[in-house]
């Protein structure tokens, strides 16, 4: 009877360290992910891979960009939720913290011709991901426990 209890307790024990607590909850820092990007060898020759650091810039943040740059009435037809083209350099500017680069030379490189669309989409759905990435939740699990 008394081991069965120990491993009650255990068991209750480990259930509870896995319970966060309202400060760990609010010490929580900014999701934070490296992104590759293959540019050419600065020597000339060949390419070269470099890294940038994107960084969550939170909800709050983020819906107000969302907000702030309003799909034209095409892309609005089409589902749109933004303007991407004034949206993507604005969510550039705002989530990559290493090189940091200001909303003016984020909207000179989503303009840049050395740049394809495929290129430009990669580092905006990578900056997407980073502010909506979160936990997954299993649909056939029940709420209510």
């Amino acid at each position: 009877m008394a081991k069965e209890i120990s491993d009650l307790e255990a068991l209750i024990m480990a259930e509870q360290q896995k319970r966060a607590s309202l400060a760990r909850l609010q010490a929580k820092r900014a999701r934070e992910k490296t992104v590759t990007v293959e540019l050419p060898a600065e020597t000339g020759e060949g390419t070269e891979k470099v890294e940038l650091l994107y960084r969550s810039i939170g909800a709050t943040e983020y819906d107000k960009l969302v907000t702030k740059f309003p799909p034209t009435s095409a892309q609005k037809k089409e589902g749109a939720a933004y303007n991407i083209d004034l949206f993507a350099p604005a969510l550039l500017a705002a989530v990559c913290a290493d090189p940091k680069m200001t909303d003016e030379e984020a909207r000179e490189l989503w303009g840049s011709d050395a740049w394809n669309r495929g290129e430009l989409l990669n580092l905006f759905r990578e900056a997407i991901d980073i502010c909506i990435v979160g936990v997954s939740m299993d649909p056939t699990e029940s709420v209510f426990g």
